[in-house]
């Protein structure tokens, strides 16, 4: 009987475990591909906007992330293994990897605008075509 009440405390604390190096994971894949750095400069968007001081800025974003992470963890599960992510962290770890990571946020923001005229062109022509 004793075995198998220790058995309900251990597998709670073995699937923590596994979580919290699921999450461990998921922080290096977010650093490797550069998206922290987007998150960051949200948050610090956001901070500013409020005129908040650099002491809090920095405690603030720390734990901000973190939430970011922990709630993405479920999400990123459903999608890939811990071993995917650790494939894909070695793939921003190559040169190809890095370039990529680099070049992400500018090709993101050059193609908003490009997005955006694209999205403008399919509604006239959608308009075009209910009012015709």
């Amino acid at each position: 009987m004793k075995k198998i009440a220790i058995l309900f405390l251990i597998f709670p604390l073995l699937g923590q475990a596994q979580e919290d190096t699921y999450k461990a994971t998921l922080i290096q894949f977010v650093k490797a591909q550069g998206a922290d750095a987007s998150y960051e400069t949200s948050i610090d968007q956001m901070v500013s906007m409020f005129g908040l001081s650099e002491e809090f800025s920095a405690a603030f974003k720390e734990n901000s992330l973190d939430e970011l992470i922990t709630l993405l963890v479920p999400v990123y599960k459903k999608h890939f293994t811990e071993a995917e992510l650790k494939e894909a962290v070695a793939l921003f770890d190559t040169p190809i990897g890095r370039k990529i990571a680099q070049k992400n946020p500018l090709i993101a923001a050059e193609s908003m605008e490009i997005s955006m005229q694209w999205g403008m062109k399919l509604a006239e022509g959608l308009q075009k075509q209910l009012f015709e």
